[in-house]
């Protein structure tokens, strides 16, 4: 049985995203390679968010936190937060507050995050679709490099669920959000910022993750629950195709992890690269034929 993901966007324009990105240039790549301890990783969002807003510089972060619950402030207020936080520590997950919308997700070390800041006085005609195909579409060509087809979608069940995720054969490999602040363009109040965000699972403990987030709502007080099979890791969404098979032979899972950093990297850079339609940037076909009756998950 098939079925096909509600609420799809519309493709992204190749061109159009090309001039996007020249338009902000140049930008500044942070690849951070260290790994985070719970909450640093989400309090230099707004570090870099405030420098951006401040200097006009856009900038597209990469990197990695320890295993943590971040949690929206909404879920702070649920009646039975406090104990659920401090229980969910004992057992190993560390829970941390963010300053936007969506639900609780897990961090952990197999999860890479992708971060892309605007400053908000260059946004002017721009919409919430350019920011989220800024944000995605490098990460969408690099695994289309390691052999993983990926569509946009909403997947039931998922945590965070909205039509930006990136999805394979009907599972969530990538979560994504955005949040705009400051001052509208061309306004004499604070300068503001753009964030789009995403968290690609590229191998760990989803699972276990997913678990622990059901686990601290229930705590809380809340009636909400994921299902596990909803989301899944880009190993084993390569380990179901045969191309996907092949890949993993000649890169071990120690390595994938740093391979797909590096394709994200380089996708990025390419899209964003001064020379226009001859940057080598090719946004593929992302469009409606990779919507198409995805298989559901079982």
């Amino acid at each position: 049985m098939t079925s096909t993901p509600s609420l799809s966007p519309p493709p992204p324009d190749g061109a159009r995203l090309r001039r996007l990105a020249e338009g902000f240039s140049p930008w500044d790549l942070l690849d951070e390679r260290e790994l985070h301890a719970p909450g640093e990783g989400v309090l230099r969002e707004m570090e870099v968010a405030a420098k951006v807003a401040r200097t006009g510089r856009a900038t597209f972060r990469l990197w990695r936190g320890d295993r943590a619950l971040v949690v929206t402030r909404r879920e702070t207020r649920l009646p039975r937060f406090p104990e659920a936080r401090g229980r969910l520590e004992e057992e190993g997950w560390p829970v941390v507050v963010r300053d936007s919308g969506g639900t609780t997700v897990p961090h952990f070390p197999g999860a890479l995050q992708v971060s892309l800041f605007l400053p908000r006085r260059g946004t002017r005609g721009m919409g919430v679709e350019d920011v989220y195909h800024l944000l995605c579409e490098p990460v969408r060509a690099a695994l289309r490099a390691l052999s993983l087809q990926t569509y946009y979608g909403e997947v039931p069940g998922s945590f965070c669920d909205g039509r930006f995720n990136l999805v394979s054969a009907g599972r969530k490999v990538a979560g994504t959000a955005q949040r705009w602040k400051g001052g509208v363009p061309g306004s004499r109040g604070e300068d503001g910022f753009v964030l789009g965000h995403m968290a690609l699972f590229v191998q760990g403990e989803l699972a276990e993750g997913t678990e622990a987030v059901n686990r601290l709502l229930r705590l809380a007080g809340s009636r909400e629950e994921f299902r596990v099979g909803a989301q899944t890791t880009v190993e084993a969404a390569l380990a179901a195709n045969a191309e996907g098979q092949a890949l993993l032979c000649t890169v071990p899972p120690p390595e994938l992890l740093d391979r797909v950093r590096v394709e994200v990297a380089d996708s990025f850079q390419r899209l964003t690269r001064s020379a226009g339609a001859d940057s080598g940037w090719d946004a593929g076909s992302p469009g409606r034929a990779l919507l198409s009756d995805p298989p559901s998950p079982e």
